[in-house]
């Protein structure tokens, strides 16, 4: 009796050893199974290739200064010897000293637009992601560019610059990037129904910077020019067409990815460039 009674509880205790041991087998192919499918999704995600980030190199931004510098120097005395010319026709009686502001705030003006362009080189990323090219750069709208919007990918000395449909849309990639080769490779490749053409100066290319740098000066000159004029009757026709023009040149560049997002709120100050001018002329100085 003992010992079918003990055979019964080594029954019995063999049988619950038995569940234990299938509920620790059951838990074990559980957990063993999530462990694989954990480091296989690992495995796959470390295997899948990441698109590298492309920056530009900081001692690249040198030459791009001394143009900048190179370019103030030209432009601010001509600037300033157009508003003395400008003034003498009013003022004869002018004094060399009402003139010592102008050139403190071009050189202020172009330090800060150095610092400003120095921030923009150091911070903007290029990305191959996601079927997409990226170009992240912060206070500026993103730029994504896909391969069937791409028109043309045209290099030069200085880069690349990928051309779009939109006239807004463009992607300058300077050889200063780091990588420059295997990005221009990636390019290829990501883009392979579009040619890489050598950058070539035109007749066409070359009236339309003339062009825009004309209707720069006319729109930033202009309220020079209604302050100085001694014809006063050109004062409301020509502020009127400048107001209009920089209404319609905040329009069209405001949604532009290379112009900063706070141009959004902040270049309708430019309005007042001309309305003081015609205020000034028309009503505090009759």
């Amino acid at each position: 009796m003992w010992r079918r009674r003990g055979s019964g509880f080594g029954r019995k205790a063999s049988s619950t050893s038995d569940g234990r041991g299938v509920c620790q087998s059951a838990l074990h192919a559980v957990t063993g199974r999530g462990k694989i499918s954990l480091m296989l999704s690992i495995t796959n995600s470390a295997a899948q290739p990441q698109s590298p980030s492309y920056r530009l190199d900081p001692a690249g931004f040198a030459p791009l200064r001394t143009r900048m510098i190179s370019v103030v120097a030209v432009v601010t005395p001509l600037l300033i010897a157009g508003i003395w010319y400008l003034d003498g026709r009013l003022k004869p009686d002018r004094n060399i000293f009402d003139f010592l502001l102008a050139p403190i705030i071009a050189v202020l003006t172009a330090y800060r637009s150095i610092q400003r362009e120095k921030n923009k080189w150091d911070s903007i990323v290029y990305e191959f992601r996601a079927g997409t090219l990226v170009r992240e750069l912060p206070d500026y709208p993103p730029l994504e560019i896909t391969p069937g919007e791409i028109t043309k990918i045209v290099e030069s000395d200085h880069g690349i610059t990928v051309q779009t449909s939109s006239r807004l849309r463009w992607l300058p990639v300077p050889r200063a990037l780091i990588g420059y080769a295997d990005f221009r490779n990636r390019l290829v490749v990501w883009a392979p129904t579009v040619e890489v053409i050598r950058a070539a100066r035109s007749l066409k290319s070359v009236i339309q910077s003339v062009a825009a740098v004309l209707v720069c000066v006319a729109l930033f000159g202009g309220p020079f020019f209604l302050m100085y004029t001694s014809h006063r009757e050109l004062v409301l026709p020509l502020g009127t067409a400048l107001t209009a023009g920089f209404v319609a040149m905040i329009l069209y560049y405001r949604n532009s990815p290379h112009v900063p997002t706070s141009f959004r709120m902040t270049a309708w100050i430019l309005l007042a460039l001309p309305v003081l001018a015609m205020i000034e002329r028309l009503v505090i100085s009759r």
